[in-house]
């Protein structure tokens, strides 16, 4: 076995061709057939299932390539070492859609612009997607929320793929409504979640798909009527231009929503801001900086 064989076994499982792989990494398609099959026959067992389709990951494919990713990025990371100083590089994945964490990544990258050489990202995902991201070591830090109910169990999680988890803030969760709501004709204090059942309630689709529930106040949403988005914008404006509600986070100052958003908040409900990252893995400064612009951000926000 070796590097090469490791690099097209994780490419062709990223893509689900061979084809696919040879074209993204410049090599020809042979090579990488080759290649594979070298290395399943050093293993033992197929890795891939080759159909008229395509191909598929076996079982034990998918614990080979669970492994593999981790080595394939930390030899990335290895050639990436060689890099002069004036260079930056920082993957960012988050479940957590608010305001303060583009804010901070925006002030990041000004602050970074004129390096010689830049690689930062800021991606979203669901919750297991950002723990599988920083397990894999393809995100250095993840940033995500839960209620109070989820903390110990996601810190349990977690705790078993040695992952460290850090409170940023507690923030209050909201419900929100537009200005003009026909609910919100019976006073402000009457507003819950409660008196919103025949309303349209707007959540986001990778949380509502999600395995691992991060907010279990979903559970307190008693509503037939339900529409899930993947993007904020759409979000904001079905909420700002119909009767749909939804639940979140107190609002960034600088959010598109305060203009047209009535927010009512829920008792007794807090969301938990955090950060994760591999616990013996010591973070860069671009990391450490971001994580202190993101705390800075959400103190412009309403902390418990």
């Amino acid at each position: 076995m070796n590097i090469q064989q490791i690099e097209y076994a994780v490419e062709a499982s990223r893509t689900l061709s061979f084809s696919a792989a040879a074209e993204n990494l410049f090599v020809s398609q042979p090579n990488i057939s080759r290649a594979v099959s070298s290395l399943e026959a050093e293993l033992g067992y197929q890795i891939f299932s080759r159909t008229n389709q395509g191909i598929v990951l076996t079982e034990e494919g998918e614990y080979f390539i669970q492994h593999a990713e981790i080595i394939a990025e930390q030899l990335r990371q290895i050639k990436g070492s060689r890099l002069d100083k004036n260079s930056s590089r920082l993957n960012i994945i988050s479940s957590f859609n608010h305001t303060s964490l583009s804010e901070a990544f925006i002030k990041l990258c000004k602050e970074y612009e004129n390096c010689k050489r830049l690689d930062l990202s800021l991606a979203s995902g669901n919750v297991k997607t950002v723990i599988n991201e920083v397990y894999l070591n393809k995100a250095q830090i993840g940033i995500t929320a839960f209620d109070d109910k989820a903390m110990g169990l996601y810190r349990e999680l977690m705790g078993a793929k040695d992952i460290t988890m850090t409170l940023l803030k507690r923030l209050p969760m909201n419900i929100n409504l537009r200005k003009g709501h026909p609910a919100l004709e019976a006073g402000i204090e009457n507003v819950s979640l409660n008196s919103l059942k025949k309303y349209v309630h707007i959540s986001y689709d990778f949380n509502r798909r999600d395995e691992y529930p991060s907010l279990f106040y979903m559970d307190l949403i008693d509503t037939c009527k339900n529409i899930s988005v993947h993007d904020k914008e759409t979000r904001r404006k079905l909420v700002s231009s119909t009767n749909a509600f939804s639940v979140g986070c107190v609002q960034h100052p600088q959010a598109a929503d305060n203009e047209n958003w009535v927010s009512i908040p829920i008792a007794d409900i807090r969301c938990n801001i955090v950060y994760i990252k591999k616990k013996n893995t010591k973070l860069g400064e671009e990391a450490l900086r971001y994580i202190e612009l993101v705390q800075n951000e959400l103190d412009y926000t309403k902390s418990v």
